[in-house]
């Protein structure tokens, strides 16, 4: 079973690393795109652009990061909801302690 979880570790990072390449490549081609045609654009579009370039750049440095925790050996299981969902606290039956579970 250690061996299991151990694959798919490796392959989530692998995933990872190469969506974060991915991510990255297609920014640099859009950066070098929107460098040629720069001065043309009207401010909208460059604002448009700048944005899509940090949000291109921001998944691709999320994705490198969540790589970088995983391969440090961080548990890839979702953590419990921190709140009760809206329909548990409307009803009443939330939990105060972990000690009622």
């Amino acid at each position: 079973m250690l061996t299991n979880k151990l694959l798919t570790d490796q392959q989530c990072v692998t995933c990872k690393v190469v969506s974060s390449l991915l991510f990255a490549g297609a920014g640099f081609f859009h950066g070098i795109r929107v460098n040629q045609l720069w001065r043309f654009y009207p401010l909208r579009e460059k604002l448009f652009n700048v944005f899509a370039l940090s949000f291109l750049f921001g998944i691709s440095i999320a994705n490198a990061n969540a790589a970088y925790w995983t391969y440090q050996g961080q548990s890839l299981r979702l953590l419990e909801p921190a709140r009760p969902s809206l329909y548990d606290r409307l009803t009443g039956n939330v939990q105060l302690s972990n000690a009622e579970k």
